[in-house]
């Protein structure tokens, strides 16, 4: 057993700190702030982009024997956890950076539960969020909900899709490209419409246009 800190370094470089005491993990620092943190050094010309960040490999002929990261969230404690409710985060990641005075997050992945969760039910879902240049602090842009619709500048998304905000604008293609929508039937009988459009003139057809891939 070993009761303190453990360290492990190369020359001067702390490469492996593992504090007893706190139960923290450091790789690449001698001073982990978390449960795990890790420090990459300076990045040479010759590293690659990711050199201070980590990467996982699996071998297996198994087709679905591959790395996936979990991360669970519950009530309660580790010996006797309790289950989550409306509105908890079951976990989340932010991308952030320096600032000049201190580290700021910049863009946010996060999920969280939409009900109580039970043996049976377990609804939650999931939110992107980003930051406007020129001000600091996330705002959520973009969710799917626990139904599977996806909502952009709303937290209630009441179909499939929905653009909400001020002037909410849609763009299918680009002053210089083609644009094309598909959709089905409205009456949900088996059959796809082909929509386009040309100097403000609106055309739909059956048969699939050279423009639509």
């Amino acid at each position: 057993d070993i009761w303190g800190s453990l360290n492990v370094a190369t020359s001067s470089t702390p490469t492996l700190m593992a504090n007893t005491a706190t139960g923290m993990v450091g790789i690449g620092t001698a001073n982990p702030t978390s449960a795990l943190t890790i420090v990459g050094g300076e990045l040479e010309d010759h590293m690659q982009d990711w050199a201070a960040g980590m990467e996982l490999y699996g071998h297996s002929d198994t087709s679905f024997r591959s790395f996936i990261i979990n991360m669970y969230h519950s009530h309660g404690t580790q010996a006797a956890p309790g289950a989550l409710v409306s509105g908890d985060t079951l976990a989340g990641i932010n991308f952030g950076g320096y600032r000049g005075d201190s580290y700021q997050t910049g863009t946010r992945m996060q999920s969280f539960a939409t009900e109580n969760w039970t043996s049976t039910s377990t609804g939650a879902a999931l939110t992107f969020s980003t930051v406007s240049n020129g001000h600091i602090g996330v705002t959520e842009r973009m969710r799917i909900d626990q139904s599977g619709n996806v909502g952009i500048s709303t937290t209630s998304p009441a179909t499939s899709l929905q653009v909400a905000g001020t002037l909410p604008t849609i763009r299918i293609g680009a002053s210089s490209l083609a644009g094309c929508l598909e959709m089905g039937n409205s009456d949900g009988t088996a059959a796809i419409n082909y929509i386009t459009a040309l100097n403000g003139v609106l055309a739909a057809t059956t048969t699939k246009p050279s423009m639509c891939q």
